[in-house]
């Protein structure tokens, strides 16, 4: 009978959550305004015009916040990388005039479409998304939401502009891309480019040249980074999708301000 009601207990008693870490971010994202993106021949420039006004001109500035699980089980890792699926919990964006919200529901409902996704594999090599994958040919998992972290002192960088050897640490979360719209809700009727919606967002932090960002392939919880002065180079990747647009659009740029709820 002692036995049957420590596991009656042991049934009934909530479920351990997983440790949450939240922090703020503060980037610029720069574009080419003359680019053509859309089907009638409407120009990005016009088109981030229509979200932060007429002064919009090759670069605005954008914001966001994420809230994901610390400290998971990797999904899959080797000796200087691992993946985490499903770890983004929420994600905010605040895209000119407009707030956005990453909406996870659905990107999972659409998972088998995303280009979001990592391989792993044991000799230490590794990609991450579609596009890093696909031109090494190697076929990925789509996860379609996902945390990265690197902890190495080398490796090789494939990417578009060829292999690359890198050193130091990567911090990465990765979320959406898939054949759906409104990844992050809601979309918005343009005057111009018809329905617009973000397909996914990719915010990446490097690690100074052989500096030390995260030790271990762990996935931490933010504060661990206070104080940390090995932060290098910071990557924001933002993809616009719509039925009037040519293609999704990719726009790329900088985190330049980082605030961590301890």
């Amino acid at each position: 009978m002692r036995i049957l009601a420590i596991l009656i207990l042991a049934a009934l008693a909530p479920a351990v959550r997983a440790e949450q870490s939240r922090f703020e971010w503060g980037g610029v994202l720069t574009y080419d305004p003359t680019r053509v993106i859309a089907r009638n021949g409407g120009t990005l420039g016009a088109l981030m015009a229509e979200f932060w006004g007429p002064d919009a001109n090759g670069a605005v500035r954008l914001s966001g916040a994420v809230v994901f699980e610390a400290n998971p089980a990797p999904t899959t890792a080797n000796g200087v990388i691992a993946g985490y699926r499903n770890v983004v919990v929420s994600e905010t964006l605040q895209f000119g005039s407009m707030s956005l919200a990453f909406d996870p529901v659905l990107v999972e409902a659409n998972v088998a479409s995303s280009k979001v996704g990592m391989v792993a594999m044991s000799d230490g090599g590794f990609c991450v998304d579609h596009e890093h994958c696909s031109s090494g040919g190697i076929a990925y998992p789509p996860w379609g939401n996902l945390g990265a972290v690197l902890n190495d002192s080398g490796h090789l960088l494939l990417d578009e502009t060829g292999p690359n050897p890198k050193t130091g640490d990567v911090l990465g979360f990765m979320v959406g891309r898939t054949a759906a719209m409104g990844e992050f809700a809601p979309t918005v009727q343009t005057s111009g480019f018809g329905i617009i919606g973000i397909d996914g967002l990719a915010l990446i932090l490097f690690s100074s040249a052989g500096g030390q960002l995260v030790p271990s392939i762990a996935l931490p919880h933010m504060r661990a980074l206070i104080g940390n002065t090995q932060i290098g180079r910071t990557e924001v990747w933002l993809f616009v999708e719509g039925p009037d647009l040519l293609e999704t659009v990719r726009i790329e740029g900088v985190i330049d301000d980082l605030r961590i709820d301890p």
